[in-house]
């Protein structure tokens, strides 16, 4: 009963002093893959400079190349010299993959509630605001001259399973990167209280996975070009002729067999600096041919709000209250406890609502 008078008194006095306090625009929430974010799957991989020799698509576009070490392994079958038991041997090696991964600058993605049924029916009226008949050309998955909206399945980087209320808008219109209008999405689909997450231009990236080592095409691969450059700049590598010849195919391509000395990105530097000064480009051995979903900053995590409007104000004290008076009905999402905990103590509880209302209030 005295939690519940002290809870009320707050609130009351909150409900005189107190005006919203906007949340910060997604505008201001800058794409860095990695050290922004502690859970992104890149802080632990090593950035490469490329020279942009893996632009391989023949399209100009943004990207970033990183590198990880793996350890890899292949079973082989043994046969047992004394017994002629065949078994199988796992064997380890190590190995080295490269990650090429292109922001998508013309793209927001947003996640849907869960729990509303209609949300999807309520985006699409917003959306149709924007890009007009979005909703008619997505339930009949036509193409349209504004945008595309898609949902999103499979596997994100960090290993999550994307649900399918996860959906990719891409904005085919002028307004393409501008801070405005996702700005304005953004607060409309959250007034509404349809979304948890928000990720403007440039904060989703798409990262395909690469193994192997780079190889030459042999058609107008020029040679002694290469050569020459290897003789100058790095002498205790070659360069080497490969032959393949299957039942169907048959081609050529060429290897720089490195240093024994020289590690991964030693290597790939010196292909990468042999393109800067020929303009000779390396093509990828091998490859996951389908590229995997990057997540950067979810631009509703923003301290104190709670209900996830774009806003804070005493609708989320009210609502944190009564959470931590445990009523049933008073339903917080994930993103939503972490905006709660404002005070940083890792548990949100009445101290948090105190928080709220401090801040609202200019009080700190």
């Amino acid at each position: 009963m005295k939690k519940t008078m002290r809870i009320a008194a707050m609130l009351a006095a909150a409900g005189m002093m107190c005006a919203a306090m906007p949340v910060q625009p997604a505008s201001a929430q800058i794409w860095t893959l990695v050290g922004s974010e502690a859970k992104t799957a890149f802080q632990d991989m090593i950035p490469l400079d490329d020279k942009g020799m893996l632009n391989f698509s023949g399209e100009e576009c943004e990207y970033q190349v990183y590198m990880q070490y793996v350890t890899d392994y292949y079973d082989k079958e043994v046969t047992d010299p004394e017994t002629g038991e065949v078994k199988i041997e796992r064997v380890y090696f190590d190995n080295c993959r490269l990650y090429v991964v292109s922001p998508r600058m013309n793209v927001l993605h947003f996640t849907l509630r869960s729990d509303k049924p209609e949300a999807e029916q309520q985006m699409l009226e917003i959306l149709d605001q924007y890009y007009p008949e979005i909703s008619t050309t997505y339930q009949q998955r036509v193409p349209n001259n504004y945008a595309s909206l898609d949902p999103c399945f499979g596997v994100l980087m960090d290993g999550t399973i994307v649900a399918p209320h996860l959906y990719e808008l891409r904005d085919k219109t002028e307004q393409a990167g501008s801070p405005e209008r996702s700005d304005s999405i953004m607060h409309d689909l959250a007034e509404a209280g349809l979304i948890t997450e928000f990720y403007t231009w440039g904060q989703s990236a798409y990262c395909q996975q690469y193994f192997g080592w780079m190889s030459y095409a042999a058609d107008g691969f020029d040679k002694e070009q290469v050569e020459r450059y290897l003789t100058d700049h790095a002498p205790n590598c070659a360069l080497k002729e490969n032959h393949y010849e299957t039942d169907y195919i048959e081609w050529s391509d060429y290897q720089i067999t490195p240093d024994e000395s020289m590690s991964f990105a030693e290597q790939f530097a010196l292909v990468a600096d042999l393109y800067e000064a020929t303009g000779i480009r390396p093509t990828l051995s091998f490859f996951f041919d389908t590229p995997q979903l990057a997540l950067g900053q979810n631009a509703l995590a923003f301290s104190g709000d709670v209900t996830l409007d774009c806003a804070v104000d005493v609708s989320d004290a009210v609502l944190l209250a009564r959470f931590c008076t445990e009523d049933s009905k008073a339903v917080i999402t994930d993103q939503g406890k972490q905006n709660a905990d404002v005070n940083g103590s890792g548990k949100i509880d009445l101290d948090d609502v105190t928080a709220i209302l401090r801040k609202i209030a200019k009080l700190d």
